[in-house]
């Protein structure tokens, strides 16, 4: 099937957006799942896994999970004063997050809830995850959220920058100088994830927040892209299109 054909295009408020996932061709079931929310500016990209009907069901989970905190009135007063409780009593050396990304954290944290305690009560679930990338744009900013290897890249002025970074078993020796970058494409444990939701009760999540300015691009993708697509080729796609 042409890939043109699954292409999906939205108009928001943060200009021109386009979806689309496929199952690729060994797999029988495609377990992406994505949310937009043009009004909220909210943008998500759920990779699930788990096998069997489990993975479509975290990603699933997850995607619905972060779409209610965003059309839950009730629950957005409930925590704006969470949050100003705790920003009035924060002690830290750095800044206290905003309200936006204290807001989207804590959506996927209730999304990780859902899932575990899902998989919790039915054992045929056992084991099932997902990664997750979520942003969020407010005015001239872009709220970040992540866990796992799904990635958020920008292309500013010609240049590609990956803004996350992947909580994989082969980021880590990367980081640790353990192997070369060489060698990291032929790593034996390439595909082993050390975050995703659903894995415990709790979950650490990657929040931080970049400036956006005019004629910024950005890419939200699962490891099916960034497995079968080097960096420079994406780069190539920016410049080109």
């Amino acid at each position: 099937m042409d890939l043109a054909m699954l292409i999906k295009t939205f108009k928001t408020r943060n200009g021109e957006l386009a979806v689309a996932t496929h199952t690729g061709l060994v797999r029988q079931r495609n377990e992406d799942n994505f949310l937009v929310l043009g009004k909220e500016g909210v943008y998500v990209i759920a990779d699930g896994m788990g096998g069997h009907a489990s993975g479509d069901l975290a990603s699933r989970l997850c995607v619905e999970c972060i779409a209610n905190f965003y059309q839950n009135t009730k629950l957005r007063q409930d925590l704006r004063t969470t949050w100003m409780n705790r920003v009035q009593n924060w002690k830290k050396n750095t800044p206290p997050p905003t309200f936006q990304s204290f807001y989207l954290a804590t959506s996927i944290e209730a999304a990780n809830q859902a899932i575990y305690q899902t998989a919790k009560k039915n054992r045929s679930h056992e084991s099932m995850g997902t990664t997750v990338v979520a942003t969020q744009f407010v005015q001239n900013s872009l709220v970040v959220a992540y866990v796992g290897d799904s990635r958020l890249y920008r292309y500013r002025e010609g240049r590609l920058e990956m803004l996350s970074s992947d909580h994989s078993l082969v980021n880590e020796y990367l980081r640790l100088n353990m192997i070369s970058p060489e060698e990291a494409s032929k790593f034996q444990h390439k595909n082993v994830i050390l975050r995703a939701l659903g894995m415990s009760s709790k979950v650490k999540t990657e929040v931080f927040e970049s400036d956006v300015v005019s004629g910024d691009r950005f890419l939200l993708c699962t490891d099916g892209l960034t497995d079968l697509v080097s960096d420079g080729e994406i780069r190539d796609i920016f410049t080109e299109s």
